[in-house]
């Protein structure tokens, strides 16, 4: 996908990306420089993810179909891993 940068420095996130990841208008996303790329991600308080009895449970809402909300969650635990 290709998107253009308007004189004013604005990007629009294409429609497919947004609705795959579930960015929705007021979302705020944090940029971060890595290398030669710029990498945008919604910004979250805290992971859908609860410790109940040693075991991580999955406690957020599901949306859309399930297995693209599992993958959006363990995504988010790497990018947690990964961080530092």
């Amino acid at each position: 996908m290709r998107a253009t940068i308007d004189r004013c420095g604005r990007i629009a996130v294409p429609k497919k990306i947004r609705e795959r990841l579930g960015i929705k208008p007021g979302v705020v996303l944090k940029i971060h420089e890595y290398q030669d790329h710029i990498v945008m991600r919604p910004e979250q308080d805290e992971l859908p993810l609860k410790r109940k009895e040693g075991l991580l449970v999955y406690v957020g809402t599901a949306t859309g179909e399930m297995s693209a909300a599992v993958k959006k969650s363990r995504l988010g635990r790497l990018r947690n891993v990964f961080k530092n």
